[in-house]
Formats: C-alpha cells, sequence, structure tokens
C-alpha cells in the first residue's frame, strides 16, 4: 500500500500482462499499421496530383480553408475551385482504390 493508505496494484487502468496499459504494445502498434499505409498511399496519390489540384485539395481537407479562402489564395473563382477539388477528390479516389 501507498502512504496515502490505497493499493496501487489493482489500479483500473492496468490490465495483467502489460506494464503500460491495455492493450499491449504489440497491439497497439498493429493497429497503427493500416492507418500508415494507408497515409503513405495518401501522400502518394496526392503527390500525381496536378499542382492546382493538389494544392486545392490539401487547403480543403488537410487545412480546413473554405472554398473562399482557396480562390482568393489561388486567385480564382469558388466555382474554379469547386471544379479542383472535384476533380482532385476523384483522382484521388481511383489513385487510392484501383477497380480490380
Amino acid at each position: 500500500m501507498a502512504g496515502n493508505g490505497r493499493s496501487t496494484c489493482g489500479s483500473m487502468n492496468h490490465r495483467p500482462g502489460s506494464a503500460t496499459g491495455w492493450p499491449p504494445i504489440h497491439l497497439r502498434r498493429a493497429r497503427r499499421r493500416p492507418r500508415t499505409r494507408e497515409l503513405l498511399t495518401l501522400a502518394q496519390a496526392l503527390a500525381q496530383l496536378p499542382e492546382d489540384q493538389r494544392l486545392a485539395v490539401e487547403m480543403k481537407h488537410l487545412e480546413g480553408a473554405t472554398v473562399a479562402e482557396i480562390a482568393a489564395v489561388m486567385e480564382r473563382t469558388d466555382t474554379a475551385v469547386g471544379g479542383l477539388l472535384r476533380r482532385g477528390l476523384a483522382r484521388l479516389r481511383e489513385l487510392m482504390h484501383p477497380p480490380g
């Protein structure tokens, strides 16, 4: 028992067989692997987009910019940015999930 009269052995956050908590480290790493692969695939797909589509998609979906903000930065109309986003996202889907 600790000096405060409470036992530290029966902590609610600790699970048997794991020194750092639950789930065990090898399971936590295994869960991250698919996400890591997905992010790598996304980065590779983004690199294949034309620059204006890539920039619009990154600003909208990674930085959270509005269409109006993107249009101002790119010196394009909102409609033109919408087209870049639509075409860019369609191409990303094709690159990330090829038919087969």
